[in-house]
Parts: structure tokens; sequence; C-alpha cells
């Protein structure tokens, strides 16, 4: 497999560096848990990248987001404040306790809010010394393809631990042809599973 040319550029949200497709950016910022879901994407997945005037404009937008959420997580403490500090010395708050909620709330909130004042300034400063950029070309790898056995009894792959899991990749009948390790490591557990059903079945 050759390796292939791939266009990048900076997001207007979280200004990580991704492929681009036209003038649009791939879909990224989220991740898979492996139980089949996702957590939410990047603001600025799918969308013009910072290079453009477009990207501009949806930096200015998350910008006013982000202060959005910056006042309310600001508002938050302010109000959680008074109950927290009156609590007794530091102990190890019961899980579902009240004083433990207070507790965890006052702390993630106060994250948040230091969290969205440094994104803030951040913001501000690549707006202002904003300047028109284009996609740089950067030299890929090809992918190499990953080939599991098929399961002949559960469906799927047979090196999959996961019910999410079992239905993703190539799989392929052919042992010569499977280049997982995982599935070429379970060869002689499926070789001895195969022997004993056949050895019930002659009894």
């Amino acid at each position: 497999m050759t390796d292939k040319i791939q266009h990048r550029a900076t997001c207007a949200a979280c200004f990580g560096v991704y492929a681009v497709k036209g003038s649009l950016l791939v879909h990224h910022g989220y991740q898979r848990p492996g139980h089949g879901w996702q957590t939410p994407s990047c603001y600025g997945a799918y969308k013009a990248h910072f290079g453009t005037p477009e990207g501009l404009k949806i930096a200015e937008k998350w910008l006013v987001v982000v202060r959005q959420m910056n006042e309310r997580h600001v508002a938050k403490v302010a109000e959680l404040e008074p109950a927290f500090l009156a609590l007794p010395p530091y102990r190890a708050w019961p899980k579902d306790s009240a004083e433990r909620k207070l507790t965890d709330d006052y702390y993630e909130h106060s994250r948040l809010a230091r969290w969205t004042a440094s994104e803030i300034k951040d913001l501000e400063k690549r707006i202002a010394d904003w300047v028109p950029a284009a996609p740089v070309e950067v030299k890929v790898a090809a992918k190499v393809v990953i080939i599991h056995l098929a399961d002949p009894h559960r469906g799927g792959k047979v090196c999959a631990g996961l019910m999410a899991d079992r239905w993703s990749g190539q799989t392929t009948n052919d042992r010569k042809a499977v280049t997982c390790t995982r599935c070429a490591a379970r060869f002689a557990w499926l070789d001895k599973r195969e022997a004993a059903k056949a050895a019930q079945a002659t009894r």
C-alpha cells in the first residue's frame, strides 16, 4: 500500500490540527468509550478551518459560547460558596451525602470557571492575531487493514471481548489471511473447542 498526501488545518474551536475535506475539518474531539456510544464532538468539527474568514467567524462564535459558560460557572460558584465555606473541616463525606454533593459541585464549577477564563484569554489572543492560512500537505503512511477471523458461532470476529466491538473490522474464514494477532492467538482454543464438540457428537 502506498502513502498518501493529506491536507491538514487548524480547528477554529480547539485549535488542534486535523485533516480537511474541501475547506471543512473532519470529525474530531470525541471519544468512543467502547459501549456503543461516543462523547460530544468538537464545536469546530465539520466546519471551516481557522485559516479562512469563515473559520475566524466560527472562533468568534465559540468565544461567545465560552464567555456564557464562564458566566454560568462563576455564578454557580458564588451561589455555592457560602454553604461550602460553612462546612466543617474536610473529612471523607459519605458518597450520597448532601455534603459530598455540595463539595463535588463546588470544586467542579470552580474548575470549569478557571478553565473557561483561561480559554477566553487564549481565544481573544488568537482572534486578535488572526491571519489567513492555507491547509498544509502532510504525507501519511497508508493504513494497514487488520483482518480478523470470523467467529462461526457468535458471529463477528473471534477476538472481540465486547458485543459493541464484535462487528467492527474486516473478517475472513481463511486463517492464512488473518493478520489480527489476538485472533491468531485463539486458533488453538478454537481447534480444541471444535475437537471437543466432535468427540461429544460421536458418543
